[in-house]
């Protein structure tokens, strides 16, 4: 019996000292954990369990020097807006909501909405339809036209423009003057419309027979077509094709008749006129006593202003070679605002 109180005496002190141990443990447990959290947010813990469910929630921080900073360059602030619903401090907290307000505060435009049309593919330079205009030798070509056309002698005899192309597209080796203003002629006439008119001054003849071995006539000093303006109909069409195709020449280079003739009888509400020539005016002295090339220089001017103030627009034009008709030409041009061109 002793020796059984012994032992339960020595079980009972084991006990006790265990028990001991298993407290101070768990002193020590909490005192480190409070510590940390001094460490980690600056202050103990708080018991709130006095607090109402609703007033548990956390009161915001105020910014720190570094973000007030930053928001004061800012005009535009996101605002997080914490869900405060629940009952307990453990309760996992509510959704969050990321919320940026326009720099307006109205909603944003709509895309922009393109029209069912398809974009219109530009036109080519100088066209209204996307086609290429008519053009005469290269410049365009439409609307009231008259043609000073040289008819003159030399424009069948010299054959001095290259090679080339007659109206029916057959080849030429050596064209004459004559043949490269046909070809030209009739490629125009052939591209008109009915919106389009024109007429024909041949430049050509002489008040005196021409001399010994030139068996062409002088007569008549210039000529004209219609002696009007007309309309490119396709009758009108197929009679200026065949009259171009077979225009005879003359002798004589009268420059002076037919400019005079081309700017005072046809009224001034010309849109283009046209002059061609191979050489310098002929005969070299005037009606008047005046050298040739120098009348046209001095009346021509005159004869012009009433079309030129109404839009009228003339092109020149050098056929062949011949370098008394290069001066000339390019004179006369440089005189009266007019665009030279050599062929």
């Amino acid at each position: 019996m002793k020796t059984h109180f012994m032992l339960t005496t020595i079980a009972v002190l084991t006990l006790a000292a265990f028990g001991g141990a298993l407290a101070e443990s768990a002193a020590s447990s909490d005192s480190a954990g409070e510590a940390a959290g001094v460490v980690a947010g600056g202050s103990s813990r708080t018991d709130r369990s006095h607090e109402a469910p609703s007033e548990r929630r956390a009161t915001p921080m105020a910014p720190s020097a570094s973000n007030q900073t930053k928001a004061a360059g800012t005009s535009v602030q996101p605002q997080l807006l914490r869900s405060s619903v629940g009952d307990s401090a453990d309760a996992p907290s509510g959704r969050l909501l990321l919320r940026i307000p326009s720099a307006t505060g109205q909603g944003g435009a709509g895309p922009t909405i393109e029209g069912n049309e398809p974009p219109v593919e530009p036109a080519k330079p100088g066209t209204d339809n996307g086609e290429d205009g008519p053009t005469f030798f290269g410049e365009p070509a439409s609307g009231t036209m008259l043609f000073i056309i040289d008819a003159s002698w030399s424009m069948w005899k010299f054959k001095d423009v290259g090679s080339g192309e007659d109206y029916d597209g057959n080849a030429i080796a050596s064209m004459s003057r004559m043949d490269c203003v046909r070809y030209e002629m009739v490629k125009l006439l052939q591209q008109l419309n009915e919106t389009d008119s024109f007429d024909f001054v041949l430049l050509a003849g002489a008040d005196k027979d021409p001399p010994p071995g030139i068996s062409s006539p002088s007569k008549p000093v210039t000529r004209l077509w219609k002696s009007e303006f007309v309309a490119c109909t396709d009758d009108v069409r197929a009679e200026a094709i065949d009259f171009i195709k077979t225009v005879e020449t003359w002798y004589g280079t009268p420059t002076h008749d037919a400019l005079r003739r081309a700017c005072t009888e046809y009224g001034y509400e010309i849109d283009q006129l046209f002059f061609l020539t191979d050489g310098a005016p002929f005969p070299v002295e005037w009606r008047d006593g005046r050298i040739h090339k120098d009348a046209i220089l001095a009346d021509f001017p005159g004869w012009f202003a009433p079309l030129e103030a109404y839009g009228c627009r003339l092109s020149c034009f050098h056929i062949g070679q011949d370098a008394g008709a290069g001066t000339f030409m390019q004179e006369f041009a440089a005189a009266n605002g007019a665009k030279y061109i050599k062929r």
